[in-house]
């Protein structure tokens, strides 16, 4: 009849309601470990790949920093976006100016997919709040890394430092001048820069 055929309908509609509460809850409480869980071993194992020369390890970097950026940045909390996120795009800044074009063209790529993806004013505001304290923080640890003889590190810390200065005043359109680098970082590649940095600061 007409009344258990709409019964039927308004059943289905209850079952599909509460399976689909259910759905969010278990979509919600796994977004909360990963939250938990993931950003402190991401952190640690984007400060491990950011400092090694493989050049297979270093593209293994960029495929993880595009996840964390592009592909589950909507599974961060706000918290978790900023501070993560900001570790991934340094780790794409060192790969910039990477001596193999192919690195660097796919790190463009990445920053540039993340850019599209928070919007050009989110990028403008997180880019202005972070490239001159993290620059002056950076700089300010470079005599102490110089002195503990830790010259990886310090290249690590100056293409990070180049990269900010690349994105911030040179913009995506022009980072192909220079063959990839700012105009502080084409006039001193990164090793001769430890080396003067070291050997300022071992006296």
């Amino acid at each position: 009849s007409k009344l258990s055929v709409e019964n039927q309908d308004l059943t289905n509609d209850d079952t599909n309601m509460v399976t689909s509460v259910q759905s969010d809850k278990h979509d919600l409480e796994f977004d909360n470990e990963v939250n938990s869980r993931l950003p402190g071993p991401l952190s640690v194992l984007l400060s491990l790949v950011s400092t090694n020369r493989s050049h297979l390890v270093r593209q293994r970097g960029l495929f993880l920093c595009r996840i964390i950026l592009v592909e589950t940045r909507t599974t961060w909390t706000e918290s978790t976006s900023i501070t993560l996120g900001k570790k991934a795009l340094e780790y794409c800044l060192t790969v910039l100016t990477d001596e193999k074009d192919k690195l660097s063209q796919f790190s463009m790529q990445v920053i540039h997919e993340y850019k599209s993806q928070i919007g050009a004013f989110e990028w403008k505001r997180r880019l202005s709040t972070n490239s001159v304290p993290t620059i002056l923080e950076l700089v300010e640890m470079l005599p102490i890394l110089a002195k503990s003889g830790k010259d990886v590190e310090v290249r690590n810390y100056l293409r990070i430092i180049d990269g900010y200065l690349l994105i911030s005043f040179r913009g995506e359109k022009n980072l192909t001048l220079g063959k990839g680098k700012s105009d502080i970082g084409a006039a001193l590649s990164c090793a001769d820069a430890a080396k003067v940095i070291t050997d300022a600061f071992s006296v």
